[in-house]
């Protein structure tokens, strides 16, 4: 298997980290932003950083209408 192949099956099984309402909400990188992540995460669903980064630049966006 080529180097590339390789790098690139490594990327498509690499999986980003996901995390629950309440341990994003314990978290120390969002603790500025817990009562609006409280607000908007359901309790049921995984979110990754990602995720989260977008929905709190999405309500900011409203906010600023």
């Amino acid at each position: 298997m080529e180097k590339q192949e390789k790098i690139k099956k490594y990327c498509d099984e690499k999986k980003e980290l996901t995390f629950t309402k309440n341990a994003i909400l314990q978290s120390k990188r969002f603790a500025d932003k817990r009562d609006i992540l409280s607000a908007i995460l359901k309790k049921d669903k995984l979110y990754t950083i990602v995720e989260i980064q977008k929905l709190l630049q999405e309500v900011a966006k409203k906010q600023m209408k």
